[in-house]
């Protein structure tokens, strides 16, 4: 319950990078609700490659480049943690409906 929970609502954070890996994290319960959890060894890019869909969904594309920025790289704004929970909010939003 409490992870549906965080994935329909992210608050935020004083800590920008935090809010990201949150986002990211909203990411992966999506699509380990539909079927398709991250797999083992399995890159940020790579995993939102494979779960964004036909295309693939931009926004999880740009969401793990923003993941990869603040865990790996020289960190995120609060503009770009902002981006990173808008850009969960709206896969979470067009989801399918399944529940």
């Amino acid at each position: 319950l409490y992870r549906e929970l965080r994935l329909r609502y992210q608050p935020r954070t004083d800590d920008p990078a935090v809010d990201v890996a949150r986002a990211f994290d909203r990411l992966e319960f999506l699509a380990e609700k539909a079927g398709a959890p991250r797999r083992p060894g399995e890159t940020a890019r790579e995993f939102a490659a494979r779960v964004g869909g036909d295309g693939p969904d931009e926004r999880a594309r740009r969401l793990a480049t923003l993941h990869e920025r603040a865990r790996y790289g020289g960190g995120v704004a609060a503009e770009e943690a902002t981006e990173a929970v808008e850009l969960a909010d709206g896969l979470v939003a067009d989801r399918p409906r399944i529940d």
